[in-house]
């Protein structure tokens, strides 16, 4: 399945929103003897340290921000994770693994993020409706896992840049509705399903059902479903970018590079523009010690480049804007859906795509 959903751009009255990636130093995809756990050898660790520290420098600022964080990282620290929900943050996911999406078959992508979604949601007893991708590797807006994101249950995905190394540049530059229909949806839908029932579970939360094939066996699959099967939707919510037509991302070693007051220069501009920033940050990028574990080549270019003095940078930035959780700073609001709790994004407005031969019309949202 390799069809690019309909996007529609949101058009609201928008935050700024600031996340971080609750990752250790060595969740670094370079090193893939790192990011296996089968192969990572015995590494020291920093978050145990460094996330009480990262609360108190947001307490202190007056800021809230959504916290996507690895299944194997909360597995380790759950009572850090429900202190990050007790501070009035949110909590969201980065997957079990900090391993490549594009690089995974769809099935195990499928049980890692149902996996890390559900683990999050027994610790903290309320639903995780966000989901980032380990090194934004979801790539594009044509991968055939992005409508897998949606099918397992989140509203929305901040795994998309428009920056050709990571990314795109046709990928959405301001936050989007996707929406994929008919045959696409079903499919997604059943490969996600397939996955939960190799994990001992189902998506619809009942019986186990035998394995089939083929259309019929997708659309048995997710009969379960009722409409979530025929028309899958996502808000995709991009990282904010900075440098003109470079369009270089606010967040890893560019973001640390570049002057605060540049940054802060840059949300400010898409903000005025109709736009949603949303800036990243990640716990290693604040401890103010040496690295406490070897990388090279590359891996130790991309975590080093920029990080020595970046705290003063990263206070400057807390200050100088009124930054929220990405669910705050989208307008997203809970509402009940097929008789159960359920979590859906609805902004305040959305700029529709036109109609053939038509124009651009902006639809309230109920």
């Amino acid at each position: 399945m390799q069809a690019v959903p309909e996007v529609a751009r949101l058009q609201g009255v928008f935050g700024y929103a600031l996340t971080i990636d609750v990752e250790e130093w060595y969740h670094n995809c370079l090193v893939p003897s790192y990011v296996q756990p089968q192969l990572r050898p015995d590494l020291p660790v920093e978050l145990d340290r460094l996330l009480p520290k990262l609360l108190g420098l947001l307490a202190e600022s007056g800021c809230r921000a959504t916290f996507f964080v690895l299944g194997e990282v909360a597995e380790r620290l759950p009572a850090r994770v429900r202190e990050i929900a007790r501070a009035g943050h949110e909590v969201a996911s980065h997957g079990f693994h900090h391993l490549r999406a594009c690089e995974r078959p769809a099935p195990e992508f499928v049980r890692d993020i149902r996996r890390s979604k559900a683990l999050l949601e027994d610790l903290l007893g309320e639903p995780v409706r966000g989901f980032r991708a380990p090194e934004w590797s979801l790539r594009t807006l044509a991968s055939p896992l992005l409508p897998l994101v949606a099918a397992a249950g989140f509203d929305y995905d901040s795994s998309l840049v428009p920056y050709s190394l990571s990314g795109r540049r046709s990928n959405p530059v301001f936050a989007s509705r996707l929406r994929w229909g008919g045959c696409e949806a079903v499919a997604a839908a059943a490969v996600a399903g397939t996955a939960a029932r190799v994990a001992g579970g189902s998506l619809a939360g009942g019986a186990v059902r035998p394995a089939s094939s083929g259309l019929a066996g997708a659309v048995a699959a997710v009969a379960g479903l009722g409409d979530a099967a025929a028309r899958l939707e996502l808000l995709e919510l991009p990282v904010f970018t900075f440098g003109g037509v470079l369009r270089v991302p606010a967040g890893s070693w560019t973001g640390r590079l570049v002057e605060p007051g540049r940054l802060v220069a840059a949300a400010e501009r898409h903000l005025a523009r109709g736009g949603l920033p949303v800036a990243v940050a990640h716990p290693w990028e604040i401890s103010e010690r040496p690295t406490p574990g070897p990388l090279t080549g590359l891996a130790r270019f991309i975590h080093e480049t920029g990080r020595a003095g970046y705290l003063p940078k990263f206070r400057h930035i807390l200050g100088a804007l009124p930054w929220s959780t990405l669910s705050e700073a989208a307008g997203l609001r809970a509402v009940a859906r097929a008789g159960h709790a359920h979590l859906a994004a609805e902004p305040a407005r959305v700029l529709e795509p036109p109609p053939s031969g038509g124009t651009r019309a902006a639809l309230a949202v109920p």
